[in-house]
């Protein structure tokens, strides 16, 4: 009981926290897929964005939907991103973006691609921290250049944006802070991957880390993901994705090296439940294209995460606050369908 009333004394006052005049802190809900709902426009269009921590530019699909909003400033020039594994192009504009009572003007991409071309939804809110992304625009109305995240899980819905501030309700101990890299999105060194001591792969120097809500799992280069998983003859490597059964990794730790601290990687950032064979799991680290690391949102989910460009651009990790019976080494946590 005691827990319990001290959570919501914390979270009580985070809520009551005094902004300076002129900015303003506030939650927004955040859906499976890392979606938020946001009205576009005057009047304002209802819009289902994919949050892209990846992206600098955010855009929408089917922008017909916007030629009878009074607030819409066409732009010169045109944008391009990547989404859903193609190239996103179009046009700019300036426009109002709204999230309860809260508004904001963002410059946003106007594509006629439709929801079914980027896998069902109207397009991404980007949380870069470039001065084009939302995050680099909307922030100079926080009070803090910083934006709080806990995705949501199976058993814990809807997770939350906390724009302008962290809150201390959403995580459990102190956010431990890496340094980010120059660069597109959210980049970390990356060190390399041990798993038991005894299985090993290094990238000291040479390689960073990129936080990817865009996407589902995470990817690695071979020789990280062999680290991981080992030789065990009974994981069957398909294309990228590697399935195998659940107690492949029963007794091994796995710890990763990012922005120079050395952090556990729990058992639901490593794998998710097959769902169409009991026993079976689904390895949440893919062998990626480049030599680099994605981590996708199986991983983001075992983390509140905080994006701050205060005193310089850092990226702030703390385990996040589950309901009662879930944990972070729960493989169903991995529930995004």
């Amino acid at each position: 009981m005691f827990t319990a009333l001290a959570l919501l004394i914390t979270a009580l006052a985070a809520a009551a926290q005094v902004c300076p005049p002129g900015t303003t802190a506030h939650d927004v809900r955040l859906y499976k897929r890392c979606v938020v709902h946001t009205l576009i426009g005057t009047p304002g269009v209802g819009y289902h964005l994919g949050v892209d921590t990846k992206a600098e530019f955010t855009w929408i699909t089917n922008q017909f939907r916007l030629n009878n909003s009074s607030s819409l400033e066409p732009l010169d020039g045109t944008f391009e991103g990547y989404y859903w594994g193609r190239t996103i192009t179009g046009g700019r504009g300036r426009e109002i973006m709204r999230f309860d009572e809260t508004a904001y003007t963002t410059e946003i991409g106007l594509t006629d691609l439709t929801p079914a071309q980027v896998g069902r939804l109207d397009g991404a809110l980007a949380l870069g921290g470039s001065a084009t992304s939302f995050f680099g625009q909307a922030s100079a109305k926080w009070p803090q250049k910083i934006v709080g995240m806990r995705i949501p899980t199976n058993a814990q819905r809807p997770g939350v944006l906390n724009l302008g501030y962290t809150n201390p309700a959403e995580y459990t101990g102190e956010l431990n802070w890496l340094p980010v890299l120059a660069g597109e999105g959210w980049r970390v060194s990356f060190g390399g991957i041990s798993a038991s001591g005894n299985r090993t792969a290094s990238h000291p120097g040479r390689n960073f880390a990129v936080w990817d809500s865009n996407d589902e799992t995470s990817a690695a280069p071979h020789d990280v993901v062999s680290a991981i998983y080992g030789n065990d003859p009974r994981i069957v490597k398909i294309t990228v994705v590697w399935t195998m059964p659940c107690d492949v990794l029963d007794g091994t730790t796995v710890r990763i090296r990012l922005g120079g601290r050395q952090m556990l990687l729990s058992r639901a950032a490593l794998m998710r439940a097959d769902p169409t064979t009991p026993g079976q799991c689904i390895g949440n680290f893919a062998v990626g294209e480049d030599d680099n690391v994605h981590l996708g949102r199986t991983f983001m989910r075992t983390w509140y995460t905080a994006f701050s460009a205060e005193a310089g651009r850092r990226i702030g990790l703390a385990r996040p606050v589950f309901p009662k019976g879930v944990t972070m080494n729960s493989i169903s946590i991995n529930d995004d369908n």
